[in-house]
């Protein structure tokens, strides 16, 4: 498996696909003529944005995730969380902070090494992030709160509104500090290596 940057129209109609596809099977999305789901089109055209594509040897779409650091086109944590996410934009200015947002992680609906495709989508993540952003901010469906809480040290800065990207399911506003997180990733990627575990079943959206 290869993790890259998308950098054509073509690689984005494949994320577009992979989230539509996620997302029906979620309950996330109604089910679209062109089996695509653009999931806030306007970030997807900002430099501000890079969004990583999880392939297996045969060029095939395992997973993507997309960060954004936050410019003249916001962030996606601005459609449900605007006042939190404006007051964290006002302590991340007066502290010297950059703040970012992590968002649509998904992988092909029935991939079997799920968790796999999940942390290196995570590690690349935070690399290609580590130097950009301080502050990270995230948006999931409550049930991912304790996975996300215990990987990477999220807190919870709001508790659940309705999620208009989403048909109105619940979403979540979490939070990290880039340095909490690479350090805590770290030690579970290290505990994991040495244990050598297997992979477990365990979903993700965001």
């Amino acid at each position: 498996m290869r993790i890259r940057k998308a950098t054509t129209l073509k690689d984005l109609e494949a994320v577009w696909r992979l989230t539509h596809d996620m997302y029906v099977a979620e309950g996330y999305a109604e089910s679209q003529p062109d089996g695509m789901l653009r999931h806030y089109p306007h970030l997807d055209a900002v430099p501000e944005t890079t969004v990583l594509m999880a392939e297996d040897d045969d060029g095939t779409l395992l997973g993507s995730n997309s960060y954004t650091f936050d410019g003249p086109a916001g962030l996606h944590v601005d459609d449900d969380f605007r006042d939190v996410v404006d007051a964290v934009r006002a302590e991340c200015r007066a502290t010297g902070r950059r703040l970012g947002a992590s968002w649509r992680i998904a992988t092909r609906p029935g991939c079997r090494e799920h968790l796999f495709v999940v942390m290196q989508l995570i590690s690349a993540t935070l690399e290609g992030g580590r130097g950009l952003a301080d502050t990270v901010l995230f948006t999931f469906n409550p049930k991912h709160e304790s996975f996300y809480g215990r990987m990477l040290g999220l807190r919870t800065v709001c508790e659940p509104r309705a999620g208009r990207s989403v048909q109105s399911a619940p979403a979540i506003l979490m939070r990290g500090e880039m340095s909490e997180m690479s350090a805590r990733w770290e030690k579970i990627c290290a505990r994991r290596s040495s244990a050598r575990l297997k992979p477990v079943a365990a979903e993700a959206a965001g």
